[in-house]
């Protein structure tokens, strides 16, 4: 489970990641990634900023302000116990979205997560790792973050919403 909490941690670490010196915004979230697969903890919490916003896929799913990084790792530590999760990494591929526009940029980046369920070995294939960031002085650090499971098989299976029509825009729809 110790290596579950330090592998997940690298999410928190990038949301508010310390600069980077490169151009690149995606500099900081691997060597956010590559340190936590490391289990250097301590990086991860020391690069947390105060305005960081982070989404989940587990309880309260939403963190922001000065502790968040904090009360997302005791979210996440409290979630593997529940679920007697172990992480074993995180493999990010290339950015599939990557905008830059001045001092801001934004990316999506797909991501493979391997853990263990007890002693079952699993990976999830298809998550999305999608950071929003900020250039300061020093260099680009992300500013919120968000981590999105793959869909499940069963979400196939589902029958596809309604769509949003014209209509039910018009005026008389909400009289």
């Amino acid at each position: 489970m110790h290596r579950y909490i330090l592998a997940c941690v690298f999410l928190m670490a990038a949301a508010s990641s310390g600069a980077s010196e490169a151009g690149d915004p995606m500099t900081p979230v691997r060597q956010f990634f590559d340190t936590m697969n490391k289990g250097n903890l301590d990086f991860a919490m020391k690069t947390c900023s105060s305005n960081v916003a982070i989404t989940d896929e587990f309880f309260p799913f939403f963190w922001q302000g000065p502790t968040a990084c904090q009360d997302w790792f005791g979210a996440l530590v409290a979630f593997s116990k529940k679920n007697n999760l172990t992480v074993e990494g995180v493999t990010l591929g290339e950015a599939v979205e990557s905008t830059v526009e001045g001092d801001h940029a934004y990316l999506t980046v797909p991501a493979a997560f391997a853990f263990k369920v007890g002693a079952t070995h699993q990976v999830e294939q298809g998550a999305k790792f999608t950071a929003a960031l900020t250039r300061q002085a020093d260099g680009w650090v992300v500013t919120a973050w968000t981590w999105t499971k793959p869909a499940s098989p069963q979400a196939s299976e589902r029958p596809p919403r309604a769509s949003f029509r014209k209509s039910h825009c018009l005026k008389n729809d909400f009289e």
